[in-house]
């Protein structure tokens, strides 16, 4: 649930927020990061962290003196370890041979390469200011959103087809590391500003900052040992990508300390080059000779004259091994270099010589260096060797993509070649055309978004294998039949000279293969275009289309060609439903029909802080999730207090972009209206009060009979009077016949996500007494989910309509949070949709989405769809809900939730039980159920 008061901030601070997003989960030093929470949370824009920072140094409050390189650093690594990033994931999915023995000098081009870039500008002193100073501000707002909106914007939809789809793939690549690159040298110029005035300072400060040459090597070899570090966790990202389980267990996330003490072990590995080939460390060859070298703590242990390493230790070639330790007397970094004479053996172990050797700093940092980069040389000859797994994988992908549309072709020349006097035999090969054209189309679209994207190679890994091998024997069992059928068929001509003979013959088998087809789509876990209307015209030609590639995960209803509902059943939920939640999901979690609504009761959808939804991201959403609507279904628009609707894709908000496309992907054909509130409102409460009071004065017609709203405030951002005020007003539009259905909130018990209090925080309007809040949950099996906001206000008393169920519970909970809550206060929510790992469409994209915010317009679109079939009837549409909910009727209609909890103010919250409770309400609710309580 967004909160207007809190989110009211420059816009450009978002944008700011897109561009810095990047770096988090990276390797970023401590001051580093502790700009980037000062300029998340405290500052909105870059600008104002900037112009902070020189106060703080101005007026001497900022001990170090490095805020304006900290500034630039932080850009610096964002955009450099992006690009390094890219570089990496581009290398994976080049599509050309590669042999593993030219993987060293590949990775050693490449580690030059980027480091001689770094070291243009970062060691140079000579750097001398710009002449025009590129603003922070603008950089951190722009820069890197462009790079991500880059592709998705210059490549047409049109232009994604097979014929062209090698050269794009090309160019995406080319794209997307040049442009990273770019940016390197637009940073560049920031840092080599700030360099300059902090050279400056050092010169007023009497070269107090002056450094040896000594110094400053130990100092690049430690950022040259962060640098791999930070490569090797980003192949490690890449492999998990490409296979999760073979990355988990070979390979770690390394800190800097980890990372120091992995290089100790693999010193005596140096100089072993099958490392470099992906064997495990510490089984390369041992070369023939006398001499072998054994290094570690061990080494020093055994030198004071204690028994020999076992045999256990793996041998290695390297020729001289030194170990770091602390001399007690002077404290000095010292290292033994020890080695096994050619003497004869010890029983227990050899007889070890050691000489200690001071090593310098710079020695030492050097020699760790060298250790890191061993970890990176695995993982990249791994990287390489999964590249070569992708690649044959991709190469399996783009053959059955062509199957499909070579088979689509066959059954539309047997579609045509059908006597007239054949209807069924025409309409199955009709049908069969259809799916194949589909399928092909579904590939096709979904191929070029696979490969943008690193982190989508895991998907399509697997995906491919599940395809390759369903085409594959799918392909065979239709050869195999149309070859059967048609020399039935022939044979039959040959006979008897009789086409009508010939035809006869063969319909028995086309029955069969009709029958089998059937079968699978009934019993596969994929889903298919059923109606072969959509894909044929007038003449029998495939007619493109979108769609998206058969990914395991729950199948939408087929569309019925009778006008009347079917019987309703049960739905049985996909197994795919527990990991991301669809409009087919929902329909199965609460019999939700799929039939089109027929009247024009309206579904209004509230947008609040400048979010607005996009038209372009609802029609990907439809094409994808809800194949059986028409993509060209949209939302009209009404506005008010300044608002608007720029069609501006990467500015679309994510809430408004969920609550558009899970009202009209799941209440289907109810005309939907977003309602788009500006911040030029009189109320004072950011437009909540001024779109109720216009709706009072609509017209009936135009008044829509449910209103969702995903936004909120805590109670005590508001006074009581105000939070009495807008309630009221709240009441008199439900008196209308509008049901007002908000989110409860996404911080369980503490309101707006906040651990640090005492007593818990209700949120506002969800506790108004006169709307129907809406809590959580998630799971196949539901459960409550853990921010599902729910409590008691504390401005509002028990209506009479939940004061048996409240007092029930209280009596159940006893004194569990005592003093912490309103015990004689409204109690919410009153119902709960799930609302976790909702897919939606953004900025081009697919993503999850978590929240009462998906909970509320899903219970709105049933509540959309019970009114439609009420005015069909003749009947009223419900209105204000809560008596009728809470009802012995209203009840019955919803499924119990009785597990779960919804923590908060460092507590556990409440708790889900049997009946009404503060975490899911009264429950979810069952469609068929609900429709029989309202008496239809």
């Amino acid at each position: 649930m967004a909160r207007p008061g809190s989110e009211r901030a420059d816009r450009r601070q978002e944008n700011y927020d897109q561009a810095v997003s990047s770096c988090e989960g990276f390797l970023l030093p401590p001051q580093v990061k502790s700009v980037y929470r000062r300029s998340k949370h405290d500052m909105p824009s870059m600008k104002r962290v900037y112009e902070a920072m020189l106060k703080k140094e101005k007026e001497g409050k900022d001990k170090k003196p490095a805020g304006l390189n900290a500034v630039a650093a932080f850009l610096y690594e964002g955009i450099r370890i992006l690009g390094e990033q890219l570089e990496i994931r581009a290398l994976v999915r080049q599509f050309k041979q590669h042999e593993l023995a030219s993987t060293k000098d590949d990775i050693d081009t490449s580690r030059e390469r980027l480091e001689r870039e770094i070291e243009e500008w970062r060691f140079d002193q000579r750097a001398q200011m710009p002449a025009a100073q590129v603003g922070l501000e603008d950089a951190a707002g722009t820069l890197v959103e462009d790079v991500k909106l880059w592709l998705p914007s210059h490549f047409t939809e049109e232009q994604r087809n097979e014929r062209q789809l090698e050269e794009f793939v090309v160019q995406e690549e080319e794209l997307w590391v040049g442009f990273a690159y770019d940016c390197l040298e637009t940073v560049k110029q920031w840092v080599q500003t700030a360099q300059t005035l902090r050279d400056r300072r050092r010169k007023q400060d009497g070269g107090s900052y002056k450094k040896t040459l000594s110094a400053k090597r130990v100092i690049d070899c430690d950022r040259r040992r962060d640098l791999h570090i930070a490569k090797y966790n980003l192949a490690r990202e890449t492999l998990w990508a490409l296979k999760r389980d073979d990355a988990e267990n070979d390979f770690k996330v390394l800190d800097v300390e980890q990372t120091r003490l992995k290089s100790r072990d693999m010193k005596r590995q140096l100089g072993d080059s099958s490392i470099v080939d992906g064997t495990v460390w510490g089984q390369g060859a041992v070369a023939s000779g006398a001499r072998r070298l054994i290094a570690g703590e061990t080494a020093a242990t055994v030198s004071q004259g204690a028994a020999g390493p076992s045999a256990s230790v793996p041998p290695s070639t390297a020729q001289t091994v030194m170990d770091r330790r602390q001399t007690p007397a002077a404290r000095e970094r010292t290292a033994n270099i020890t080695e096994r004479k050619p003497k004869k053996a010890h029983e227990e172990g050899w007889i070890w010589h050691a000489k200690p050797a001071q090593m310098t700093d710079q020695q030492l940092a050097e020699w760790e260096l060298e250790g890191d980069s061993i970890q990176w040389f695995r993982a990249e000859a791994e990287m390489q060797r999964w590249r070569e797994e992708v690649e044959r994988i991709l190469a399996e992908y783009r053959t059955t993509l062509r199957s499909f549309s070579k088979y689509a072709a066959i059954w539309t020349e047997l579609a045509k070649e059908q006597d007239a006097s054949r209807p069924g035999h025409i309409a199955y090969a009709k049908r069969m055309a259809a799916v194949h054209a589909e399928r092909h189309r579904q590939g096709m679209v979904a191929l070029p978004r696979h490969r943008t994207l690193g982190e989508t190679y895991g998907p399509i890994v697997e995906d491919s294998f599940d395809l390759v091998s369903f085409v594959e024997e799918r392909r065979q069992k239709q050869n195999a039949a149309i070859e059967s059928i048609l020399a039935l068929a022939k044979a039959q001509l040959d006979a008897t000279g009789s086409e009508e003979a010939a035809a006869d013959a063969a319909a028995a088998p086309i029955q069969d293969m009709e029958s089998e087809e059937e079968d699978e789509f009934e019993e596969d876990d994929y889903e298919y275009l059923a109606d072969n209307e959509q894909s044929m015209d007038e003449d029998g030609e495939v007619v493109a289309g979108g769609g998206r590639l058969p990914a395991k995960r729950a199948k939408a209803p087929l569309p019925k060609k009778a006008a009347t509902e079917a019987a309703p059943v049960a739905n049985v939920v996909p197994a795919s439903c527990a990991n991301t939640v669809t409009p087919a999901c929902l329909q199965a979690f609460y019999n939700i029909p799929t039939t089109p609504a027929t009247t024009s009761t309206r579904l209004g959808v509230s947008g609040f802080i400048l979010q607005w939804a996009n038209q372009l991201d609802l029609q990907q959403f439809l094409r994808t999730l809800r194949t059986d609507i028409s993509p060209s279904t949209t939302f009209t628009l009404q506005t008010l207090d300044g608002g608007v609707n720029t069609q501006t894709r990467s500015q679309a908000g994510v809430e408004a972009n969920l609550d558009i496309q899970y009202t009209i992907g799941v209440a289907t054909n109810v005309p939907v209206t977003f309602i788009s509130v500006g911040e030029n409102g009189s109320d004072g409460l950011d437009g909540f009060l001024d779109i109720i009071t216009t709706l009072i004065n609509e017209p009936a017609s135009q008044r829509p009979s449910v209103l969702t709203t995903s936004y909120g405030f805590d109670e005590s951002d508001l006074t009581r009077p105000v939070a009495n005020n807008l309630c009221n007003a709240y009441m008199q539009l439900g008196a209308l016949g509008t049901s007002l259905i908000f989110s409860s909130g996404d911080g369980g018990v503490s309101g707006s996500q906040s651990q640090s209090c005492t007593n818990f925080i209700p949120t506002l309007p969800s506790d108004c007494p006169f709307v129907t809040s809406v809590g959580s949950t998630g799971g196949i099996t539901e459960v409550g989910s853990s921010f599902s906001s729910g409590g008691f206000s504390n401005y509002f008393g028990i209506p009479s309509y939940q004061s048996a169920d409240v007092a029930s519970y209280l009596a159940a909970i006893g004194s569990t949070n005592s003093g912490r809550f309103n015990r004689t206060g409204r109690a919410f929510p009153d119902v709960a949709a799930q609302g976790e790992s909702f897919e939606i469409a953004w900025s081009a994209q697919f993503g999850l989405v978590d929240g009462t915010s998906a909970s509320a317009p899903t219970f709105a679109s049933i509540i959309a769809l019970i009114n439609d079939q009420l005015v069909a009837a003749g009947k009223p549409v419900l209105g204000f809900l809560n008596p009728f909910l809470y009802s012995s009727t209203g009840r019955a209609a919803f499924n119990d939730i009785t597990s779960g909890t919804n923590p908060g103010c460092n507590t556990n919250g409440f708790s889900a039980r049997a009946g009404w409770d503060p975490v899911t309400g009264l429950g979810t609710p069952d469609f068929v159920k609900l429709k029989a309580a309202v008496g239809l």
